[in-house]
């Protein structure tokens, strides 16, 4: 039976939070509604960067204390059981449980500790956990890395060069991706599907309520993360709505901003009523065909697709991946995960292996994937991983199988695809420790070849 977490939040700092919220809405409807539009797009640039400063510094403040949580359940597509903790977030403890476990967890919060005390916190209650996963600001990644950390991102980007030949950009997408290309392009040639860019406020205010929060309610459930109306404006006074129409029926948009005069940023999204149907007629795929085709007309350089997780099997980023989109670092999130294996247990395993991750591997993103099988990985199941969790972007790809490479695969590995993918054989009788060699996670107790 679950346990549910303890309120981390005093009535005072509530009504504090709630005191502030209603400021700044106000604040939002002064600015935007009443006073000229000459004074706000002049100010508006230095206002967003003061801001984000600004809650940069109150994240970095609120992360001095963290909570403790250790969760107990059945891991996710599998039945072994799983033992975590987690330091961070409840927002995001959320989403790590949809991760790691089927079913409902139990889920138990320990107590606070400060962000200097987490190690000393981790060596005494560990002993009968599997994993530690600590979500912090990025300030204080260094600390994790020194004691082994892979260092996963809470989101990474994903955009496309357009500032050249799409064709060209197109051609290197693999054969599947390439036809789903081909039948979006059929939906709208069949379907009549037509778009209109939109700057008015009345729109904006069709968008939000009919179109964004239903969809975003209705995709994500529990984990969704709706942003506000008055963030929607902020954004919407730097770009505007791109609206897929079938005849006069608004059928979804896309929110953009315009960065620096060369960057299309998609900021929200959403398809009327969060309609299953529409989806499956290709809105979706239109918004995105539509949102590169008039960024190429106005001779913009590059289209952001914004964040993804940093989970090779997320739906989100693999869907950007189909329209040729590169991962890169989030440089303006402040928020990073720090992941420890304490044992390399049966749930482990079940978690690494349905969860492949990207970790940053110094400057870089890397990819990592468990191929947890009782035999040898065979050549086409190499090419499979190769294929599927190879993103443009990722300086290479680790590929761990506990019961070793056929010689086909080891081959094609070490000969072909040696400076992208690196092969690692774990030992069944060693246990999985991590250690850092300069700035990146390695396996100490593994046997590691491939990369040569």
């Amino acid at each position: 039976m679950r346990k549910e977490p303890f309120s981390r939040i005093s009535p005072l700092e509530g009504r504090c939070r709630r005191f502030i919220e209603k400021f700044w809405e106000i604040l939002c409807a002064v600015y935007y509604c009443s006073l000229p539009e000459k004074i706000t797009n002049r100010v508006s640039q230095r206002g967003e960067a003061i801001y984000l400063w600004i809650i940069r510094v109150f994240a970095l403040i609120k992360q001095i204390k963290m909570d403790v949580y250790r969760i107990e359940g059945i891991s996710r597509e599998g039945e072994s059981s799983l033992t975590s903790l987690y330091f961070g977030e409840e927002a995001s403890l959320a989403y790590f449980s949809s991760l790691a476990y089927g079913g409902t967890p139990r889920i138990e919060r320990v107590r606070r500790v400060y962000i200097w005390d987490i190690f000393r916190k981790i060596k005494s209650i560990s002993n009968s956990a599997d994993l530690v996963l600590v979500m912090v600001n990025k300030f204080f990644t260094r600390f994790l890395m020194k004691q082994g950390y892979f260092i996963i991102p809470e989101w990474v980007s994903q955009t496309l060069d357009i500032s050249k030949p799409l064709e060209d950009t197109w051609r290197n997408l693999s054969r599947n991706e390439r036809e789903y290309l081909r039948k979006i392009k059929a939906c709208i040639k069949r379907f009549r599907y037509s778009y209109e860019i939109r700057y008015d406020m009345d729109m904006l205010e069709y968008f939000y309520h009919k179109i964004y929060v239903p969809f975003t309610l209705q995709r994500y459930g529990k984990l969704a993360e709706l942003a506000s109306l008055s963030s929607m404006r902020r954004a919407f006074r730097r770009g505007g709505l791109l609206m897929v129409k079938e005849g006069d029926t608004y059928l979804g948009g896309v929110l953009f901003i315009i960065a620096r005069g060369e960057i299309f940023h998609i900021f929200r999204w959403g398809v009327a009523s969060g309609d299953q149907e529409y989806l499956k007629r290709g809105v979706g795929g239109a918004l995105y065909y539509f949102s590169i085709m008039w960024t190429k007309q106005q001779g913009y350089k590059q289209v952001d697709f914004g964040g993804s997780r940093a989970f090779l099997n997320n739906g989100i980023l693999r869907y950007k991946k189909k329209w040729g989109a590169t991962v890169s670092n989030n440089r303006w999130l402040t928020s990073t995960f720090g992941l420890q294996l304490l044992d390399f247990t049966d749930g482990v395993r079940d978690f690494l292996s349905n969860n492949p991750f990207i970790f940053a591997d110094g400057n870089n993103l890397s990819g990592l994937v468990l191929a947890h099988q009782t035999h040898p990985v065979a050549e086409d199941q190499l090419k499979r991983f190769f294929q599927i969790y190879c993103i443009s972007g990722l300086e290479g790809l680790t590929i761990i199988s506990s019961s070793g490479f056929a010689k086909d695969a080891w081959n094609l590995g070490t000969e072909k695809l040696h400076k992208k993918v690196t092969l690692v054989v774990r030992s069944e009788d060693r246990s999985l420790n991590l250690a850092i060699d300069g700035s990146q996670p390695t396996f100490a107790l593994i046997s590691a070849e491939g990369r040569r």
